[in-house]
This record gives structure tokens, sequence and C-alpha cells, in this order.
């Protein structure tokens, strides 16, 4: 799991703060037994996303551009990994725009939650909220 970080371009410092805080690395290992995997993808641009099979972290060549490879974007998308998943739930069965909507937003809610704890929680000093 720490070798997927490093290769996603997470710096030293946030990785020992993934391994270290308890809620951090208990979802983590959760997401990991449940088949998800964290993988690098190169990039010219940073990003992430995640999904319950994969959180994707988009790695440019340039380690300052690397703004997403840091503990508060893995709390976020943990959070979609792992919480609400009629998120994910296909479009076509949903009933109605609302009902869609209602899913999706739930899903960023859960996910945004998830950052805001995990970062009050971080081993290190707290991550920006």
């Amino acid at each position: 799991m720490l070798a997927d970080l490093r290769a996603a371009g997470f710096p030293e410092p946030e990785i020992q703060a993934v391994r270290n805080t308890p809620p951090m690395w208990e979802q983590l290992t959760r997401f990991y037994a449940q088949g998800g995997r964290v993988q690098a993808i190169p990039a010219a641009f940073s990003a992430a996303n995640g999904h319950p099979s994969a959180i994707s972290f988009y790695v440019p060549e340039d380690p300052a551009q690397r703004t997403h490879s840091r503990y508060s974007s893995l709390a976020h998308e943990l959070g979609h990994a792992l919480f609400y998943p009629e998120q994910w739930n296909a479009m076509d069965s949903f009933g109605s725009a609302e009902a869609y909507a209602r899913s999706r937003e739930m899903g960023e809610a859960h996910a945004w939650l998830n950052q805001y704890t995990l970062c009050l929680e971080k081993v290190g000093g707290r991550s920006e909220l």
C-alpha cells in the first residue's frame, strides 16, 4: 500500500501520516481488503478520483506540480470509494434527475466529510481542510 502511494507521488511525510494515523490506516487497509487499489497515472496535470475498485492519482513529472498526492486528497477519495455506494449506480437506475443528483451529491458529501474528519485526526499536523 505504501509503495503505491510512493508511486503516486506522495512525499514521505504524507506517507508517514497515512501510516501513523489510525483511522486513515484502517480505511486504506479496508479499501485494499475489499479489492481496491491506489494507482498512479502519468499525466501533465495533477488530479485524483476515487471509486470502490481504484483510487487514481494523476501524477505530473515535476514533483512541485503533484498537488493532489497528499493525505487530504486520499482521505477525500477514500470517502468516495468506501461510503454511500448508491453514488455508483448506473444512470438508468434512477427514476428522475433529482434522484440521480441526490445520489451524486450525497457521494460528494460523504467524501468531503471523510476528508474533514481524517484531516482533524492526522498525526504529524493537520492537512489543509
